[in-house]
């Protein structure tokens, strides 16, 4: 092969890439992973963001343009269920990976040759929406039973401080450190 045959399958190569990058299956994709914060980009694709994306397209726009997404994509999956549309019993290992990333399990299945340890890395990022939390941000439910006098402290502190009765008991909470030992 010479110079010019190289030239003209990186030319052919290119040209293709282009066309596949203006398919409107690619920019739906990496609209919603933009704007939910899964990928950065540095073209603007907000125009072509729909809330809800269909797996085969996500799917497709990783195999054909842009490998990232379906490393994001399992992940994007468990932690944001209601905003991919599956098409019948299609996409299952997608499915398996998600459930297994949703149950906090160590390990996994692979999902297209990607690991399932690289996968798992993007549960744990935080996203631009701030609607949802990783799972180190994310509140549990707790029920206390304080007699009168604490009910009222927490009131005084909660009108003095500005703070919820939840971050005042926190903050004592994680100050508590400096009371190892101590017992009254």
């Amino acid at each position: 092969m010479n110079r010019n045959e190289i030239l003209a399958k990186i030319k052919k190569a290119k040209e293709l890439d282009d066309k596949r990058r203006t398919d409107i299956r690619y920019l739906r994709a990496m609209a919603f992973f933009v704007k939910k914060g899964f990928l950065r980009a540095n073209a603007d694709f907000t125009k072509y963001y729909l809330p809800k994306v269909r797996v085969q397209d996500a799917i497709w726009a990783g195999q054909m343009v842009e490998p990232r997404i379906l490393e994001v994509l399992p992940a994007a999956v468990a932690r944001l269920p209601r905003a991919f549309i599956f098409e019948g019993q299609k996409n299952n290992e997608l499915r398996e990976v998600a459930e297994a990333l949703a149950n906090k399990q160590e390990i996994g299945k692979d999902f297209f040759n990607i690991p399932y340890r690289k996968i798992r890395t993007w549960m744990f990022l935080q996203l631009k929406d701030q609607r949802t939390k990783t799972e180190q941000n994310k509140k549990m439910m707790k029920t206390f039973r304080f007699i009168p006098a604490v009910v009222e402290k927490l009131r005084q502190l909660k009108e003095a401080t500005g703070n919820s009765e939840t971050e005042i008991i926190e903050q004592l909470v994680l100050g508590a450190d400096r009371y190892k030992g101590k017992r009254s």
